[in-house]
């Protein structure tokens, strides 16, 4: 659900710097219906966290409010509606939340700055970059943020937008409903955003960004903007789309040019003007003056000699290439219709853009190109330039930059011959003939049981002990991938950093292929493979494109059994060049690793010279960890054949599962904590620190699912004490998080709380941490209410992305492989549902213990 104002921080006077930002701020401080905490607080009722399922922000011409919540919840539906109300009309914004906002602001311009678009030197907006100054948000009183909001948060100027599965009918007519009533604004605003297309600017103080270190002349050609309504509207836009290219490519291949690159873009600096920025990227030993003469030259010879058909068709084509990319898209995307509310461009479907400009072939002529010329010569321009570079000389003035633009044709030109441009992404869509895999024929596997798990997710279980989860949403990448629970724990110790640091010459040569044929094959057929090996955890991925699931299924099986020899070159270069990476690793890393007993395998493999043997070896070690299918899930998701069962059950589920020795003992203990331990670690941010306060609590039983959801728990609680104190009440920081988590090797509870705040304000965080968040939660002091909004939220966070991709494929089989089943989303809530404040407030009390826990410190580095 989204609120979307187009009032952006480009609308605003001198005196209103950084208005539009804190208005954003100040909506969720309470209203009228919702009058001070109360508004936050109904939304955590709901389940929904700040910065997770609901945020804000604030760019040049528009403000956003997202809301995300749970399909088919049609009271949580009408509650957001009801605060969105109060939003659009009933703000409060009393002076008390209004000074700690104040607060918050400078905190957060402390901790980010934009950097003003040179494009809008010469007009009102120069140096505004969104957030204003300490200095203005320190002048902004109450009445200038009311001021602000009561002239542009009215009917016209909102819209609200919901993007998800609903009841169309039930929820327009509560909408019609509730907003019906509200009255338009009887002031209209004729002229929200500066017109910046009415006046030629010239200025030479610009300095290039670190990446431009070549001189650079920027000419920005300016011109209204136009909704994109109609026909003859979107061919003008496409006509833009071609000029721009065929400027830009007759720049890039003017003969004896000192131009090293250029380019030519159409943007939107301020909403209602729009630009070609020409950007002139010159060689060392270039003058600006000899830069305008080459541009003006493209000018002239285009003026002179006119256009070719040829060079117009071809950028045509290429157009209609990069358009067939999205050309099946047949649905309005909610980028559609927040483009449509912001400027006017009609929402269209990527099959139906895709038609428009198929139709506008052979329509375009070389005189169409010659009126955008004459337009584009007579209009205004922004000319930037560096006058402290080896390019600029003093006779470089804004008359001599004017008479040369206005006097272009004033230099000879040849006729131009069309090239095609050199290099650049190939939109040719040439279907490429995919190589079919070798692999000898095999008998397909009987499913021993089927069991459904979800919307287009179900398990497929066979007699051998293989297991495999399958995703038919057809919005998922091709994928297949191994998610087993042991790694480095089976392998023997004096192997196991060799084993981690060779991963990256494992895997590449497999069946009848040598190492060069597997790659080309592969990269034939658009798969990719990732390995990731962990102490207690091994994973196995394999991604193709959506038209060759079924090369990508026959890969699958060759490498899991037929890997063949790696090459001893490779993995001794592999091992050198990983061994060379974990030694200039974070310091910080390091430790927390310890902290949280990660420190199981053991690098330090200098001495080891690979031999034919060790190569054996490790391609052993790997194929225990691929084949330990008894202890794994195999998921298999994607645009899928419908035979994908057979698939399956031929390629996946023939596989032999290996038998693996599980060791006794295991060393993955945390680090032990007597007493409270303080680290300080150097970090590149100027002036701010990053503390993390970091729990742990090794139980003696094994934990459940159970366990790992009152953990999560209480990092959620942890997380709202920290905003409600460390950042509404004191002011203190702008950057927070926190992670709560079991490891199911070692039975240990983890709770880490963090943030960022400015060093001024670190040991008065720390003693605002410790004594109103640390010390009250280890007491376990919560309320019903707080109970109520910490399962809340756990119910929604699972909800909202229980299916996501990345969490089916990882999480949630990871999940399944700890706590002995694979649950559906229902019987997630019930077990959230089954958490008894008793419950939490036992294991906070255990967890978090102010006697002993890690406290972790990122100081800025000192120079």
């Amino acid at each position: 659900m989204y609120l979307l104002s187009d009032t952006g921080s480009e609308v605003e006077k001198p005196h209103e710097r950084g208005v539009a930002h804190f208005l954003e701020h100040m909506v969720f401080k309470g209203s009228k219906n919702y009058p001070g905490n109360q508004t936050m607080e109904t939304l955590e009722k709901l389940g929904l966290r700040i910065g997770k399922q609901y945020n804000a922000s604030v760019d040049d011409s528009k403000t956003e409010y997202r809301v995300f919540i749970p399909e088919n919840n049609t009271a949580t539906l009408n509650q957001v509606l009801l605060l969105f109300k109060d939003w659009m009309c009933d703000l409060q914004m009393d002076d008390a939340s209004f000074k700690v906002e104040q607060k918050v602001v400078i905190e957060e311009i402390n901790k980010r700055s934009n950097t003003p678009s040179p494009l809008l030197t010469g007009t009102i907006l120069e140096g505004h970059d969104g957030l204003g100054s300490i200095e203005q948000i320190n002048s902004v009183t109450a009445k200038t943020v009311k001021d602000f909001y009561k002239k542009y948060y009215t009917p016209e100027q909102l819209s609200i937008v919901i993007n998800g599965n609903v009841d169309v009918k039930k929820v327009s007519n509560y909408i019609e409903t509730l907003f019906g009533s509200i009255k338009a604004s009887p002031n209209k605003i004729t002229q929200k955003y500066p017109d910046i297309t009415t006046k030629t600017v010239i200025n030479g103080t610009i300095k290039n960004s670190k990446k431009e270190k070549d001189p650079l002349l920027t000419i920005a050609f300016k011109f209204p903007d136009t909704p994109i309504n109609s026909y003859s509207s979107f061919k003008q836009q496409i006509g833009q789309i071609l000029f721009s290219n065929i400027l830009e490519n007759r720049l890039l291949q003017l003969p004896n040019s000192q131009i090293g690159n250029s380019s030519v873009n159409l943007g939107s600096p301020v909403k209602g003007s729009k630009i070609y920025n020409v950007r002139l990227q010159g060689d060392k030993n270039v003058s600006y003056k000899q830069m305008l003469t080459d541009f003006s030259y493209v000018i002239n010879q285009a003026n002179t000699h006119g256009f070719l058909q040829e060079e117009i068709d071809f950028f045509l084509n290429r157009l209609i290439n990069s358009y067939k990319r999205f050309g099946d898209d047949d649905f309005i995307s909610y980028h559609d219709v927040k483009k449509h509310f912001l400027t006017g461009d009609a929402p269209i479907t990527g099959k139906k853009k895709l038609a428009l400009v198929q139709s506008m072939k052979h329509q375009f002529i070389p005189k169409d190109f010659e009126v955008m010329l004459n337009d584009f010569i007579h209009y205004h321009k922004t000319i930037l330039f560096d006058n402290t570079s080896t390019a600029f000389q003093q006779d470089f003035t804004n008359e001599y930059i004017l008479n040369t633009l206005k006097n272009y044709d004033r230099i000879k030109t040849e006729p131009y011959t069309f090239k095609e441009p050199k290099g650049g992404f190939d939109f040719s869509q040439k279907k490429k003939v995919l190589e079919e895999v070798i692999i000898d024929i095999k008998t397909p596997s009987e499913i021993k049981e089927k069991i459904t798990l979800g919307e287009n997710l179900y398990l497929l279980k066979y007699a051998n002990g293989v297991s495999v989860v399958v995703n038919k949403n057809q919005n998922t990448s091709n994928k297949i991938k191994i998610v087993g629970k042991h790694g480095l724990d089976i392998i023997p110790e004096k192997d196991r950093g060799l084993l981690s640091n060779s991963l990256k010459s494992l895997n590449d040569s497999f069946g009848k292929y040598s190492k060069k044929e597997a790659y080309k094959l592969l990269r034939n057929l658009g798969i990719y493979k990732r390995v990731d090996l962990s102490n207690f955890n091994f994973e196995f991925e394999l991604k193709g494109s959506d038209d060759n699931f079924d090369q990508l299924i026959k890969v699958f099986n060759l490498l899991v059994t037929e890997e063949n020899l790696p090459e001893v070159e490779d993995l001794q270069r592999s091992i050198s060049i990983q061994q060379k990476r974990k030694k200039s690793s974070n310091e910080l890393d390091n430790f927390f690793d310890k902290a949280v007993g990660k420190s199981l395998a053991t690098p330090n493999n200098n001495d080891t010279i690979i031999s034919k043997e060790v190569a054996a070896r490790l391609l052993n070690y790997n194929s225990i960890l691929k084949r330990n299918l008894k202890n794994s899930f195999v998921y298999v998701g994607g645009t899928l054949p419908k035979n994908v069962d057979e698939m399956i059950s031929t390629y996946i589920a023939t596989i032999t599962p290996g038998e693996v020795t599980i060791p006794q003992t295991r060393n993955n203990n945390p680090l032990p904590i007597a007493k409270t331990l303080v680290k300080e670690f150097p970090w590149g941010k100027k002036s701010l620190s990053k503390v993390n306060y970091l729990f742990n609590l090794q139980r003696p039983k094994q934990l459940t699912l159970k366990d790992k959801l009152i953990t999560e728990a209480i990092s959620e609680y942890g997380f709202i004490q920290i905003f409600n104190i460390l950042r509404k009440k004191h002011g203190f920081i702008y950057s927070m998080g926190t992670t709560g988590y079991t490891t199911i090797s070692s039975n240990t509870s983890s709770v880490s709380l963090r943030y960022i705040v400015d060093s001024d304000n670190l040991n008065s965080s720390r003693e605002a941490a410790i004594n109103e968040i640390i010390t009250p939660m280890s007491k376990g002091n919560i309320t019903k209410d707080d109970v109520l909004k910490m399962k809340n939220i756990l119910k929604t966070n699972y909800a909202l992305n229980f299916y996501d991709e990345e969490r089916v494929s990882g999480d949630y089989l990871n999940w399944g492989l700890n706590y002995g089943k694979l649950f559906t989303l229902d019987e997630f809530q019930k077990k959230i549902d089954d958490i008894s404040k008793r419950d939490i407030k036992r294991s906070m009390k255990n967890i978090i213990n102010t006697n002993k826990h890690f406290i972790l410190i990122n100081m800025p580095m000192k120079k």
